[in-house]
């Protein structure tokens, strides 16, 4: 049910953040915690985007059933249009969900917490498209990543895309000039940018047309990893970890091999391969 509210110029749902129950609100709430801001001198809200992007804010205040787009306001200076809407009832909500006046400078993780595991994908598709990028670099990886001064928020946020793609080590929080960030390259990128852009039913145009251009990692034809058969007809196995390259050594089969691995793969806590047959190349 919509409550008319607002400015008498102005209004919209301010019912729209009472429950994060969508795709559409879980995605909105992560772009707002990236790019918006709260006003406590007026209990309202806001966000300014450049001018490219100015058509992504028309879709939020349509999703908030706005009931004009002249509040959308255009700076020569900056080169960016952006809005300020007011209402009680909403800056509160946005404060109980974890909006801060200086939020620049939290360091918690609670407005993740607060959403619901169905939609956590989306808050962080939300998130990137606000404060991350999508790129492919000089030497044409592809580079994905995000940076906040929000160290406990990026620490859960990457503890949970670990857990979601089942790799301790898919990614995890480093600092670059004295900020804290994730950044992932090459398939890692890519796998991540999936994950967030793939079948999503909304999203920032030119974050997701950066998603599109990505290189696609290369399917290899072989069945299994780090495996590969001598001229003696002996099968030889490596395991890598910690950056380094570790000889397992060789056998007589490949299931020998495969089960040397497993073995040490439990020791190291890293992904099992499973054993199909003596060939090596699916």
């Amino acid at each position: 049910m919509q409550k008319i509210t607002g400015n008498r110029k102005y209004y919209f749902n301010n019912l729209y953040f009472d429950s994060i129950d969508s795709e559409e609100k879980a995605y909105w709430l992560g772009f707002l915690y990236a790019d918006g801001y709260i006003l406590s001198s007026a209990n309202g809200f806001g966000c300014n985007l450049k001018e490219d992007d100015a058509s992504h804010l028309k879709r939020f205040l349509k999703c908030i059933d706005i009931n004009t787009l002249e509040c959308l306001r255009y700076d020569k200076s900056t080169k960016s249009y952006g809005f300020d809407l007011f209402d009680s009832h909403t800056y509160h909500e946005l404060i109980q969900l974890g909006f801060t006046v200086n939020k620049s400078y939290d360091n918690n993780d609670s407005i993740f917490l607060k959403i619901p595991d169905s939609f956590k994908r989306d808050f962080i598709r939300g998130l990137w498209d606000g404060d991350g990028y999508v790129s492919i670099s000089k030497a044409n990886k592809n580079i994905t990543g995000i940076v906040s001064n929000n160290k406990q928020l990026l620490i859960t946020i990457a503890n949970y895309l670990c857990e979601i793609f089942n790799k301790k080590d898919f990614c995890k929080v480093t600092y670059s000039d004295e900020y804290p960030r994730i950044r992932l390259t090459c398939k890692k990128a890519y796998e991540l940018c999936y994950y967030l852009y793939n079948e999503c039913k909304i999203y920032l145009d030119r974050k997701y047309n950066a998603y599109l251009n990505l290189n696609k990692p290369c399917v290899s034809k072989y069945k299994y990893k780090n495996i590969k058969r001598l001229p003696s007809g002996r099968y030889f196995i490596k395991i890598n970890h910690d950056n380094k390259s570790e000889t397992i050594g060789t056998f007589d089969t490949v299931k020998e091999a495969i089960k040397a691995y497993n073995k040490r793969a439990i020791e190291l806590n890293k992904e099992l391969q499973t054993y199909i047959d003596e060939n090596l190349e699916k």
